[in-house]
C-alpha cells in the first residue's frame, strides 16, 4: 500500500467520525405541576428544567418560545457535550381565575435525538 493512500484513508475515517458527532438533548422532566395557586397570594411562579447534552458535539438551543405572553423563559443557549444547562420559566398568574391552566414552551435545537427521563449524575 502506498503511504499517500494510507493518509487518505485515515483522513476519510477522521472526517466521517467528525461528521457523525452530534448533540443529544436530554430533559430531566418535561412536565412541572405548580399545584394549587391561590389568587392574590403569589403572582409569579417559577420552575427550572434541567437540560443535559448526552451527545458528543455542542448543543445549541436555537429558540425557546413560550405559548403565551404570561410565560417568560431564560435559557442557556449552548451546552457542551456532557454538560448540563437550564431553562428557567416564569409565569405571571395575575388575573387567572379558578380552574386548570396549562402552558407550554416550544424548544428548537440542533439536537439529532431527544430523550426524556432521569439524568444520571
Amino acid at each position: 500500500m502506498k503511504p499517500s493512500r494510507i493518509y487518505f484513508l485515515l483522513a476519510s475515517a477522521l472526517s466521517a467520525s467528525l461528521l457523525s458527532a452530534a448533540p443529544i438533548i436530554h430533559f430531566d422532566t418535561k412536565i412541572f405541576n405548580f399545584g394549587t395557586i391561590i389568587e392574590g397570594k403569589s403572582e409569579i411562579v417559577k420552575t427550572v428544567f434541567i437540560v443535559k447534552n448526552t451527545g458528543d458535539a455542542v448543543l445549541k438551543l436555537e429558540s425557546v418560545r413560550p405559548s403565551c405572553g404570561c410565560v417568560l423563559a431564560r435559557y442557556d443557549s449552548a451546552i457542551a457535550p456532557g454538560a448540563t444547562g437550564q431553562i428557567e420559566s416564569f409565569m405571571n398568574t395575575k388575573g387567572f381565575r379558578s380552574g386548570t391552566v396549562t402552558k407550554w414552551i416550544a424548544i428548537s435545537s440542533n439536537a439529532k435525538k431527544r430523550t426524556i427521563g432521569p439524568i444520571d449524575p
